[in-house]
């Protein structure tokens, strides 16, 4: 049987909700919110052989219209990448394909029923013998095809087999329903509210019944489901799916503010999902195949540099060995080939199935070695990338929340999906961290290959979480929390400096020590590299990053927790380097976002009643030394400054709910070296450092050192200081010069909060407490055989700047000074004093009597009194 539609047709689609979110019943009329459009559809069903039925639908295009937020684009497009149109003679160029179609001719009739592999049911027996043999059949369908068959056409074959079929285990492998797809190229303008509608029209935000097992429903006359055949307890059967796309394109949109946020483009995508139908204890599989793939940027003004995010492209050497192959007539070799990225995805459809297994799903990603990967990451783009999906995601919540109407019907939303994940990266990856998205200088982290994998643990059998304290205690929570751990490792992993270089600058002169990288990865633009790495070699780089799935039953456990460590490595801390590591900490990683309306993911607020750390952070530092550096006063090259060796250390930082977040350093064995005068004597020492940050007040820093002796090298410590202080010079563009040039909103982005300001009244507030500690000065410090003053001191400093007005209290609990010469300390040790304490503060007096003061300290009067010092001292 063959059909043959118009030329074009169109389904309105249509809904009773007036609003997505909206709780009450839905309006008695029906209002439309999509618009299809499809051109060129034929439709073909045969049943040549016994106990198969196949049915065909080829199509020219199809376009699905947005009715519910009207853009420009349509909410999903299928189409040819070439022209529909294809000429048929010289002679006369305006016959085309279109044309051949327009005729109605019962030869061109029978010529589209062959060319569907279906004949009509009218035609007799004596019609089907003049066809010839099913082999001049199959040549003849073939020739029909090529002439006549639309140019670039999308194509759905469907093929059911029945299980009497005498070859359905041998060749059809069980599976009843076999559909093959075939689509040129699809264009997907993601609109999260308009799919949220098309995913809930179609039936798909239906929450399922759960009953109790001893549930009995005793009704007194027949119901629904067992009058209506419809309704019944249907058999199950297997089906398999084969999709194969040349090209697909998701256009992450923001309607309402007419921008996007940017495009996710693969190609050469092909696809097989295995279900069994009516059995929700078998679970569904999805391997998934593709080529090239990237992600841009659209974001208006902060994609003006980096308009593309991720490329995964086939190494040169080896493209044209993966296009002869994936040209190939065996679809199953073409998707099982090495050289293509592959996903294979795993769903368990019941909670029977879930247990069995281990997990609710499984993800496998295979990277094979040759193709390559750039990354280019700036946080306002990767938080709103995040947003983006997330609030696609629970809108669907919502709905499908608002569509319950059954008390029986329970959704279970207190336990996160077991999600079992294997990622194996085995191609060469270039991470490329910007100072910030307006700046071309950068930090390029190049790693051999990435293996990620996971695996789930009761919290009480981790043992980092004991050695790390990483804990929230709670009088009435005991509870052992399932804990998602996956361990990430980065192989052979350097870091270097580079920059930014756009690639319509083709004559940009070689630079000495730099090299280029990523030259045909990116369309717009590469990299400079230097060629020495700030690290002083590769190193294997373990992360590990557990996850609380009990969030919503405990707060036990942090919701996020990562631990890493270094060991035996060397850093180099130029003072380019260290001002661009800092440039990228606090502009692209500390960049201030504010959410505007529509990104801002809905989320339901649940009070607490204790303050709980949602996020920790812990690195182990063994045996790792940094190296600073200075610029030489010429200009050229660097010098040695310091050096810090850190023998055991370890950096903890909480995170809390209340806006509050706890930064510390804690050194066990330290060593601080003057790196300016080669032979000079080590000084080890144990301290910590502390760092509590709060929402709109200064940092409260606080540092300890216990059994210290420092060398107080004046000059030395000064320019440490002033190293340890540089920050980047780069200052990014006010978008607000921008909005006025372009007079475009940006509502949809994710845009700085001009309500962030530093505070004026207090920037800081220090506490340094001094336990055991010797300071010692020297006379000369470049000479080993320097007379030296030791204080023997445990004191305790505060100073803060509240009011822009330094505040400052020493307490000096006990002291008592010594001399000796270095060479000699032992034998030349003399005291000079006994102990004793003192205190001395600074700080102001508001009630100060200008006039009065003035002249009994001996100054102008002219001069205001802003501070007054006190000191006294104690004998003991």
């Amino acid at each position: 049987m063959y059909m043959r539609f118009g030329r074009k047709i169109k389904v309105e689609l249509r809904s009773k909700r007036g609003n997505l979110l909206d709780r009450k019943k839905k309006s008695a009329t029906s209002t439309p919110f999509a618009l299809g459009d499809m051109r060129d559809l034929v439709v073909g069903i045969t049943n040549r052989e016994q106990f198969i039925t196949t049915v065909k639908i080829d199509f020219g295009s199809l376009e699905v219209k947005d009715l519910f937020e009207p853009t420009s684009d349509e909410l999903l497009c299928i189409r040819s990448q070439t022209s529909l149109k294809k000429q048929m003679s010289v002679s006369c160029p305006s016959l085309n394909v279109d044309d051949l179609r327009c005729k109605s001719s019962l030869s061109q009739r029978r010529i589209r029923s062959l060319s569907v592999n279906s004949l009509s049911t009218t035609v007799d027996n004596s019609k089907n013998e003049r066809l010839g043999s099913p082999q001049e059949s199959a040549a003849f369908n073939s020739t029909a095809l090529k002439n006549i068959d639309v140019v670039g056409a999308s194509h759905f074959t469907c093929l059911l087999i029945g299980k009497e079929h005498p070859s359905f285990e041998s060749e059809y492998k069980k599976v009843s329903c076999l559909i093959n797809m075939d689509v040129p190229k699809i264009e997907i303008c993601m609109n999260r509210r308009s799919y949220t509608l098309l995913l809930d029209f179609f039936g798909l935000l239906e929450p399922k019944a759960e009953l109790p097992e001893d549930y009995i429903e005793i009704q007194a006359r027949p119901s629904a489901a067992s009058t209506n055949i419809a309704l019944q307890d249907l058999e199950p059967y297997n089906m398999k799916v084969k999709f194969n796309a040349g090209l697909i394109q998701i256009v992450m949109n923001y309607p309402t503010n007419k921008c996007q946020l940017g495009v996710i483009r693969a190609e050469e995508v092909f696809m097989i999902a295995e279900a069994r139908i009516n059995d929700n204890e078998v679970p569904l599989e999805i391997s998934l195949s593709l080529g090239n793939c990237s992600l841009s940027d659209s974001t208006p003004f902060y994609s003006e540099l980096y308009s593309e995010r991720v490329n995964l492209r086939a190494l040169p050497n080896k493209k044209e060995e993966v296009e002869q192959t994936f040209h190939s007539d065996d679809e199953n070799q073409k998707h099982m080939l090495p050289s293509r990225t592959t996903l294979h995805i795993t769903k368990c459809l019941c909670a029977t199935s879930a247990t069995a297994k281990g997990y609710d799903a499984s993800i496998m990603l295979r990277i094979p070695p040759t193709v390559s990967i750039s990354y280019v990451h700036t946080h306002r783009y990767f938080i709103a990338l995040l947003d983006f999906w997330q609030h696609f995601i629970e809108l669907q919540n919502i709905v499908m929340r608002n569509n319950i109407s059954s008390p029986n019907i329970q959704m279970n939303n207190d336990v996160r999906s077991r999600i079992k994940l294997i990622c194996e990266i085995e191609c060469p990856c270039v991470i490329v961290l910007p100072l910030n998205q307006l700046s071309n200088q950068v930090l390029l982290c190049e790693t051999a290959n990435i293996r990620i994998n996971n695996r789930f643990q009761l919290s009480s059998l981790i043992p980092k979480f004991q050695d790390f304290e990483i804990t929230n205690v709670f009088d009435d929570d005991d509870h052992d929390c399932c804990i998602d751990w996956m361990s990430v490792v980065c192989t052979e992993t350097s870091l270097y400096e580079g920059v930014r270089v756009s690639n319509t600058k083709a004559g940009v002169r070689e630079i000495p020590g730099y090299e280029r990288v990523c030259c045909d990865m990116f369309q717009h633009f590469h990299f400079l590299s230097s060629r020495k790495s700030v690290l002083s070699r590769p190193c294997d780089l373990l992360i590990d990053i557990f996850r609380n799935l009990d969030i919503f039953v405990s707060h036990r456990v942090p919701d996020v927790v990562i631990t890493t460590s270094l060991a035996n490595l060397n850093v180099k801390l130029t003072t380019e380097f260290y001002r661009l590591l800092r440039g990228f900490l606090s502009m692209n990683l500390g960049d201030a976002l504010v959410l505007a309306s529509e990104t801002i993911p809905i989320e339901e607020v649940i009070g607490v009643s204790s303050k709980y750390a949602s996020f920790s952070f812990r690195m182990m530092l063994v045996n790792v030394e940094f190296n600073c550096f200075v610029q030489c006063e010429n200009s050229q090259g660097f010098v040695p400054l310091a050096g810090v060796k850190l023998n055991s250390s370890r950096i903890s930082f909480d995170v809390y709910i209340d806006n509050q977040s706890e930064l510390d350093l804690i050194c066990e064995s330290t060593e601080l070296i003057d790196m300016r005068f080669f032979g000079m004597r080590k000084s080890k020492l144990m301290s910590e450092a502390h760092i509590v940050f709060k929402c709109d007040e200064p940092p409260v820093i606080t540092l300890v050192l216990l059994n210290a002796r420092v060398l107080l090298l004046l000059d030395w410590l000064n320019d440490v200081k002033n190293f340890f202080l540089l920050h980047s010079d780069f200052i990014p563009p006010v978008e607000d010069a921008y909005r006025g040039i372009v007079r475009t909103t940006k509502l949809g982005i994710m845009e700085r909060d001009p309500q962030i300001h530093e505070s004026v009244e207090q920037t800081f507030s220090l506490k340094i407490t001094l336990k055991e500690c010797d300071l010692i000065l020297l006379e000369k410090p470049e000479s080993l055989h320097s007379l030296a003053l030791v204080a023997h001191t445990t004191a305790v400093l505060n100073m803060n700047d509240a009011r822009k007005l330094f505040n400052v209290n020493l307490e000096i609990q006990r002291i008592n000074l010594d001399w000796f010469m270095m060479a000699s300390e032992s034998e030349s040790r003399c005291q000079l004093t006994n102990d004793f304490s003192m205190t001395i503060s600074l700080s102001v007096e508001s009630d100060t009597d200008v006039e009065g003061q003035s002249p009994k300290l001996g100054l102008s009067s002219i001069i205001p009194i802003k501070h007054q010092l006190v000191k006294q001292i104690f004998h003991k």
